[in-house]
């Protein structure tokens, strides 16, 4: 999504390819498109019902975040745009402790060997 918001599309654009999409969140965003395009909701609100639904945190944090940005006036490219950067920081984060957490456990081995 946050490569196709670069371009600066519409916000029914963006949410129409991403639902193509075969990702897992595409569920989500899909509801929000039907409630908004189909009953009429508008994509805050559309936002908020889906997210209040989504068992997932990390999902559900999104769609908010989502929902807020809409309501602050951010554009979508921005906020796509911050959201990946967020992502990518924190699996970085995260691969790098998996690291050094095996590098710990490579060293409990090693002392239990020597030992």
């Amino acid at each position: 999504m946050a490569a196709l918001a670069t371009g600066s599309p519409s916000r029914d654009l963006i949410l129409e390819r991403a639902i193509t999409q075969d990702f897992k969140t595409c569920v989500y965003f899909r509801r929000v498109y039907l409630l908004a395009k189909r009953m009429g909701f508008d994509y805050v609100r559309a936002f908020r019902l889906v997210a209040n639904k989504v068992g997932a945190d990390t999902v559900k944090n999104h769609l908010l975040r989502f929902a807020g940005a809409i309501t602050a006036g951010v554009s979508e490219a921005d906020f796509l745009a911050q959201e990946a950067r967020v992502e990518r920081e924190q699996y970085i984060s995260g691969y790098h402790r998996s690291l050094e957490t095996l590098a710990k456990w490579g060293d409990a081995y090693a002392a239990l060997l020597v030992s």
